[in-house]
């Protein structure tokens, strides 16, 4: 760079010219590699003045919105903002006003196309220049990951809390030695007849004493160490506090917790004992005794039928009543001994033998 310092004589003539030169390579170095950085850069770049028109503007803000560089120049910055977001510029005004110099917030910016991008700003106002210097990152992308994400966690929770299933799931602690619940469903609080608020954060061995007799914690710390789900086998569980029959599947989450999803089998478990112990009865009898379900097809047949009728167990089962011809359907006698599964018991009389009859 080449500065001139004229030099005048007392009477105001030139008298000579004195040239200065200054090496200025650095510096315009340094402007081409700031420029070079500030064009290369993802980032929003611009510089607005109180007027709110846009001073400078980074090539990248053509290509996100769609306005050319002179559109983006001669309209003010509200323009291009999104009407619910308008209102916060003058609010962030307000604050350079009052002496905050930087302030960070986001914003939306209506596209040339009609499409939306959310932008996060940090914005240095230089009350000398009285220009609003600013940076910022396009975050659409991010917000709708986030927002999918929320609706996949929303729709996680529904499912967890409205599963016929009981659901907990636990942290190991003390590498394994013990678990602590971190969820608990509305069905668990129901079979458990306990509330979540009085497990989560509570030792699983301090909460259920019995659960180490009960070998589910042996499958809780074997998963948890091997990663491979278990089933924990039918097992009737019992505390001071809570008595029932319980089957468990437990597996293991990325995040290394471990889920038990289990059900209260009590009620299927007596219903099967009772059951069973009535078909030892009619096993006892000697009379024939037949049960169907309510298509007419035999569910079960004792030994006395057998005996009468000729027809093994395995050869009968699932057959029609009415097929075998023991008695006219009008003769038939029932007795309904299972409402809940429409099983029907027949004493039937003595005829339509197989091979023959009485």
């Amino acid at each position: 760079m080449v500065k001139a310092n004229p030099q005048f004589k007392n009477n105001g003539e030139l008298k000579e010219i004195i040239l200065s030169c200054m090496d200025i390579s650095p510096v315009k170095k340094a402007e081409e590699e700031r420029d070079r950085i500030i064009t290369l850069s993802q980032d929003l770049i611009c510089i607005e003045g109180i007027d709110g028109y846009f001073k400078y503007i980074k090539p990248a803000w053509e290509i996100m919105i769609g306005y050319s560089k002179n559109e983006l120049l001669s309209q003010t910055l509200l323009n291009f903002i999104h009407p619910d977001d308008r209102s916060l510029k003058e609010h962030l005004n307000r604050k350079f006003s009052e002496g905050q110099n930087t302030v960070n917030f986001e914003n939306r910016f209506i596209c040339r196309d009609g499409s939306i991008r959310t932008i996060l700003w940090t914005a240095t106002y230089f009350k000398s220049e009285k220009l609003i210097y600013s940076i910022g990152k396009d975050i659409t992308d991010r917000k709708k990951i986030n927002q999918a994400l929320r609706e996949n966690e929303e729709r996680f929770h529904q499912l967890f809390e409205n599963m016929s299933s009981g659901v907990a799931v636990y942290e190991a602690i003390k590498n394994g030695e013990d678990f602590m619940f971190k969820d608990f469903n509305k069905t668990a609080e129901k079979i458990d007849q306990i509330s979540r608020d009085e497990l989560i954060g509570k030792s699983v061995i301090q909460k259920f004493p019995s659960i180490i007799e009960f070998a589910l914690f042996d499958v809780f710390q074997s998963v948890w160490r091997t990663v491979i789900p278990k089933n924990h086998p039918i097992k009737f569980y019992n505390d001071n506090r809570i008595s029932g029959w319980r089957e468990n599947f437990v597996y293991r989450l990325p995040s290394g917790e471990i889920v038990s999803i289990y059900n209260d089998i009590t009620e299927r478990i007596l219903a099967e004992n009772k059951i069973k112990f009535q078909a030892m009865l009619l096993e006892l009898v000697g009379q024939s005794v037949i049960a169907i379900d309510t298509d007419g097809k035999i569910t079960y047949w004792n030994k006395a039928s057998e005996q009468i009728y000729g027809w093994s167990t395995e050869e009968i089962i699932g057959k029609s009543i009415f097929e075998i011809n023991i008695f006219p359907k009008d003769e038939m006698k029932t007795k309904v001994i299972s409402e809940k599964e429409f099983t029907k018991v027949l004493i039937p009389p003595l005829r339509g033998v197989r091979g023959g009859s009485y």
